[in-house]
């Protein structure tokens, strides 16, 4: 008896779950019906010699036909040997293992070269992303500091690691530059 009522138990926990996974992939498809996605190539002459891969940006708007409103994802991604890499927008101290991974092992970051840097930074990131009155760049024991603007009273910013040749061995976002 009590093996009987285990598996109706069990049963009854099986017809729900079966016609939820019904409702999910009603939804699923009604999700991806209503996906549009554009893909522009990003760069100009500032990312040539600089980044190693092309960079894209995807907008990615969802429509569904349900809502009747617009939710538009904004992406910028580039594609390296292993695959597609999403560029995030720092908002904290971190690591970029992806700008990084993106100047291509030829660049040199010298003084002549750092403009082009700069410049190529400005073109990935939102322009929203650099305080003109703000930015500059400071080098020093070797690295070269992007400053983007303020956070607070402290300078923000992209740090970037070199080697004696110039050779990018790493890359940071950092909210409290030191100068």
């Amino acid at each position: 008896m009590k093996h009987s009522t285990a598996l109706i138990f069990a049963a009854s926990l099986v017809i729900p779950l079966s016609a939820l996974a019904d409702e999910s992939e009603k939804v699923r498809k009604l999700f991806l019906e209503g996906i549009s996605a554009d893909v522009e190539a990003v760069g100009d002459t500032a990312f040539k010699g600089v980044f190693r891969f092309p960079v894209y940006r995807i907008k990615v708007t969802l429509i569904p036909e349900s809502v009747k409103a617009k939710f538009p994802i904004d992406q910028t991604i580039y594609q390296s040997e292993s695959g597609l890499v999403h560029i995030f927008t720092p908002t904290t101290d971190e690591e970029l293992p992806y700008l990084k991974e993106l100047i291509g092992p030829e660049f040199r970051l010298t003084e002549e070269t750092a403009p082009r840097l700069e410049a190529a930074l400005r073109g990935l990131m939102s322009s929203r992303f650099f305080d003109d009155k703000e930015s500059r760049t400071v080098s020093a024991d070797g690295e070269w500091r992007f400053i983007t603007g303020k956070f607070f009273k402290d300078n923000k910013g992209f740090v970037i690691r070199v080697d004696d040749e110039g050779s990018v061995t790493g890359a940071s976002y950092v909210l409290r530059i030191k100068e």
